[in-house]
This record gives C-alpha cells, structure tokens and sequence, in this order.
C-alpha cells in the first residue's frame, strides 16, 4: 500500500515538473541521482592568520532529486539531497588534502530554483570532514555548512561554474579553527544520471 502511494506521489511530481516550466521540465525526475564530476580551485589559509595556498582538486557530488516546493518569492524550486561528496588535491603547504561529506550533521536544505528569465538557480549546503597531509591525520569538520551556487542553464549542465558564497574555517575537535577555506570555485566537467 505505501509503495503504490510512493509510485502516486513521483508520477504526480513528474507532471508537476512538466507544467512549470521549460527548465523544469528537463529536470530529472525525483528521485534520481544525478552525479556530476568536475575540477576546484581553492585559496586554503593555513595557519589561520597565516599564507593563502592555492589548492586545485578534483571531486565528484551525488545528489537526490526531491519533492516539488514554493520559495517564499513564489519560485517553483525542488529540493535535493546530497548522498555524497569527495574533493581530493595537493598543494603548497598542505600536502595531499581531502574532504568528503560529514553524514552526522545536518547541513539544511539544497535545492533548485527556477528563474524568470527561464534559468535556474542552484543552491547546495554541505557539512564536509576534511583531512591534510600537514596535519598528521587529525580530522577536521567545518563549522557551518558549506554554501555554494550557481546559474544554470539545464541540470545537470557540464561547464557549470559554483562559487562559494563565504569562507568556511575547519575546526578541531574542540572548536579550534585550523585552516580556513577561501574562494572555492567547482567547474563541472562530466555529468549523468541514474
């Protein structure tokens, strides 16, 4: 009985999808997984106060399309759900460096919105645990979620370009702050569903 209810309630959010719009309705249906791949630059400050490394990596983000919902500005919009996260790079400084998806925080909401223009608007909030070469091993966890976005054409869109919209400081496990990550920016370079 649920799962006739799940099939019900998909099929209606895919005719939802439809109707709103031409952007919308080349979205993947809900849930699907749309992966995307791609390229970061990063400027990480380490120590806090201290020089700014240019840090490139490479990554890829999996995420969930979710059900329909209305922005307060009256956008229709569609939430998503990142199932994982990995970014793995070397630079000056740090050695190798990684960061993945911190699964016990809850970061709030993703989602994609449609614009007047017939654009979309991407939204991702990430908690990510992070590791350094310089660091001994010692496990890192940024002290907000991590806020990215981007102006898309379709999605998912190879070429698409996010931005980190505020410095995001890796704390220890008591709360110190040991490196701060500056100006990320995630160019998007192979793109798929399933």
């Amino acid at each position: 009985m649920r799962k006739g209810k799940l099939g019900v309630k998909i099929l209606a959010a895919a005719a939802m999808l439809a109707l709103v719009g031409s952007a919308f309705a080349a979205l993947p249906p809900p849930g699907s997984n749309p992966a995307c791949a791609g390229f970061k630059e990063h400027k990480i400050e380490f120590p806090p106060g201290g020089p700014i490394f240019n840090a490139p990596s490479s990554g890829l983000i999996t995420s969930r399309v979710g059900e329909l919902f209305t922005t307060p500005q009256g956008m229709q919009a569609v939430e998503l759900i990142v199932l994982d996260f990995t970014d793995n790079g070397q630079a000056e400084g740090l050695g190798e460096f990684n960061f993945s998806l911190d699964n016990e925080r809850d970061p709030g909401i993703s989602w994609l919105q449609e614009n007047p223009d017939g654009t979309l608007t991407q939204v991702m909030n990430i908690h990510m645990v992070g590791q350094a070469e310089a660091l001994g091993g010692q496990i890192l966890r940024t002290d907000k979620p991590a806020n990215l976005t981007a102006t898309l054409n379709k999605f998912p869109e190879n070429g698409a370009v996010y931005t980190l919209t505020e410095p995001i400081s890796m704390v220890d496990e008591k709360g110190n702050t040991v490196m701060v990550v500056h100006d990320v920016t995630v160019t998007m370079t192979d793109t798929h569903n399933f």
